[in-house]
């Protein structure tokens, strides 16, 4: 399938909520875009996919399935996925992680054309963002609305109480391939494409070329990001926010603090998988 680049029209709009109602649309071979319709509190859809992910299993004259085991452990986990691009009021506030937007006098308060993969029924949806080429968020479409009681006690306590976000994970930091050798400057996005019904995103980074995919399991509530970097020189570093780290389990490479060191070897196919859900409380855990 061909790279679809990057183009979309700009609409001013706002984000006055963040609840947002997963979208339905339909794919048809040969019309990309043949029919969309969805339901949410934003702004106009700019770009929607839907596609079943992996699970056909293909079968052989005699009607017998000819599948392995791990595919159609895959199969069962898989979810449908929505893909669509919308503008959104920026939720990032670290420093170097706003660096891939510009200077302080450039960067706007708006995402412009991000990302969102979520799935009908989903509690998550992950954003994608093309002018930083990385992941920068994954918004908790269930998280509990801030009320007046809460703002009172935040400004009794002399408001050094975070105030309540939508947002389970958060962009901090430069650029997660930052320090690994043959990467410099900041990522640049170059287009799309679906494969086995999820998106994948095309970049490069200094040197490194980058194929990045992104995908819900486990009714959404797994989060999966696959990394690919041909031709890799050298080994890979991918630096996340020290906060992710404990929810992610990685397919290869060995952990130094909040860095994830991939052999050269190992770098075609980076998995990394995220529980989005809270850990069970260990007063619960013992009843």
């Amino acid at each position: 399938m061909g790279i679809v680049p990057q183009r979309f029209v700009t609409i001013p709009i706002s984000l006055p909520s963040f609840a947002i109602e997963p979208f339905v649309a339909s794919y048809e071979a040969g019309n990309f875009l043949s029919y969309m319709r969805f339901y949410c509190y934003i702004a106009p859809l700019l770009l929607a996919v839907s596609i079943l992910p992996t699970g056909t299993v293909a079968q052989d004259a005699g009607g017998a399935a000819d599948t392995s085991i791990a595919d159609a452990a895959e199969a069962a986990t898989a979810v449908k996925l929505d893909i669509s691009r919308r503008q959104l009021r920026t939720f990032l506030t670290d420093k170097e992680a706003l660096e891939a937007y510009g200077t302080e006098d450039e960067q706007q308060a708006v995402l412009h054309g991000a990302f969102m993969i979520g799935s009908p029924g989903a509690r998550y949806v992950a954003i994608w963002d093309p002018t930083a080429a990385r992941l920068v968020g994954v918004l908790d479409l269930q998280a509990p609305r801030e009320t007046p009681e809460i703002a009172e006690t935040e400004e009794e306590e002399g408001g050094k109480t975070a105030p309540p976000t939508p947002y389970v994970l958060i962009a901090r930091g430069l650029p997660p391939f930052q320090k690994s050798s043959g990467a410099f400057g900041m990522p640049e996005y170059f287009g799309f494409r679906v494969v086995d019904g999820r998106p994948e995103f095309l970049y490069t980074h200094g040197s490194l070329r980058s194929e990045e995919s992104i995908w819900l399991e486990d009714e959404g509530n797994t989060l999966k990001q696959k990394f690919s970097i041909r031709d890799a020189k050298s080994d890979i570093k991918i630096a996340v926010p020290s906060e992710w780290k404990d929810r992610i389990t990685p397919s290869v490479g060995d952990w130094e603090d909040s860095t994830l060191k991939v052999s050269k070897e190992d770098t075609e196919e980076i998995e990394l998988a995220f529980v989005l859900t809270a850990a069970e409380p260990a007063a619960e855990k013992e009843e």
